[in-house]
Order: structure tokens, then sequence, then C-alpha cells
């Protein structure tokens, strides 16, 4: 089985208690790349799940990055502008919650979601049981119907 490649951009509490830990248990991922403005934590990341790449740079990341969907846990500031890049590149995309500042920029990433008729989700990591985290990660990453 191909695995489905991801990119994690930004690598705070959110992505280190919840989303690195998930993912790297799961056989049918691989995340292909992180990026953080810090680069000491991205390289740690990286180092500690075995992840090749690293980077400091979103838009270097996504250029030079194979993968499918993108995952951002970034702070809520930066939400829009990494979502609707993804969506340009033809990425899916996981937010982590709140989707956005304002209605405004919400509807500006639903809209790139919908342009490029790519998925978009909402993280919402503390709805789900930790044993049900892994199984959602899955069932949005890996739906046949991509």
């Amino acid at each position: 089985m191909q695995k489905t490649k991801v990119t994690i951009a930004g690598l705070g509490a959110i992505a280190q208690i919840a989303h690195l830990p998930a993912i790297s248990k799961m056989e049918e991922l691989e995340i292909a790349a992180v990026c953080d403005i810090d680069k000491s934590k991205a390289k740690s990341i990286a180092e500690k799940y075995g992840i090749k790449n690293y980077y400091t740079d979103y838009d270097k990341m996504l250029a030079e990055t194979e993968c499918e969907a993108a995952i951002v846990t970034a702070p809520t500031h930066f939400h829009k502008e990494l979502a609707v890049k993804a969506f340009e590149k033809g990425l899916h995309v996981l937010v982590e919650k709140p989707l956005a500042r304002h209605y405004e920029e919400a509807l500006e990433i639903v809209e790139a979601a919908k342009k490029n008729d790519r998925k978009l989700m909402v993280g919402m990591n503390s709805r789900r049981a930790s044993y049900q985290r892994e199984n959602w990660v899955k069932y949005f990453i890996l739906r046949q119907d991509f």
C-alpha cells in the first residue's frame, strides 16, 4: 500500500501533543515534511519522528515536498494564509481549531477549498477521546474520494 504523504506547519503544543504522535503511529501515512519558524524546533521534531525534511519557510516546503495533504497547526493568525496556499497547490487541508480569527477569513479558506475542489477539515482534537483521534485523522486523509 502506498502511503499518503502529509506536511505539518506549526510545531507548537497541539502538533506535539496530538498530531505528531497520532500520525506517526499510522502505517498508511508518512509525514513528508514539517515547518516551523524556529529552525531548532523543526530540526528536533524531524529527528524525533524520523521525518526527512524540515523547513522554516512554508512556501519552500510546499514547493519542494510531494504530498497529498497539509496540516496547519500554526497560530490562528496564520491559518488563512497557510491553508489557502496549500489549497492552491492542490492539497487537502486539516486546520487546527479555530479555523480563523473572524468570519471573513474563514470564508476565504472555505472558498479556496471549493475553488480548488479540495477537502477542508477543522481539527477538533479535544472533542474526540485519544483512542478515537487516530481514526478521525485516517478518515479525513485516507478517504477514497479525494
